[in-house]
């Protein structure tokens, strides 16, 4: 886990993604835990899940994640300073819940 300033959260977690297989997963969150976002890759494109203000699951294409990222940043963390950043690996039971 790295806590980094909401401003440098973008730029941090698309070199992450660049190096991320399709058993990983990011996650971003606020300070409380109680919203987050989920970054999962599905082959060349991405799958953004959104928990606490919006609640949605999205498909993004790979040369459009910065968009969509920056969009889920503002939109689920507006007043949030600092951010933690989490890359986990998925396990297989974790798999069953995702439909894998």
């Amino acid at each position: 886990m790295v806590q980094i300033a909401k401003r440098s959260t973008r730029d941090y977690s698309l070199d992450v993604l660049k190096k991320m297989d399709s058993t990983d997963e990011l996650r971003i969150e606020n300070k409380k835990n109680d919203r987050f976002l989920i970054i999962r890759k599905n082959g060349d494109d991405f799958i953004l899940k959104e928990v606490g203000y919006s609640n949605s699951t999205t498909a993004v294409r790979g040369n459009d994640i910065k968009k969509a990222l920056s969009e889920a940043l503002e939109r689920e963390f507006p007043r949030s300073n600092f951010l933690k950043v989490k890359l986990r690996k998925i396990q297989r039971t974790d798999l069953k819940i995702y439909g894998r």
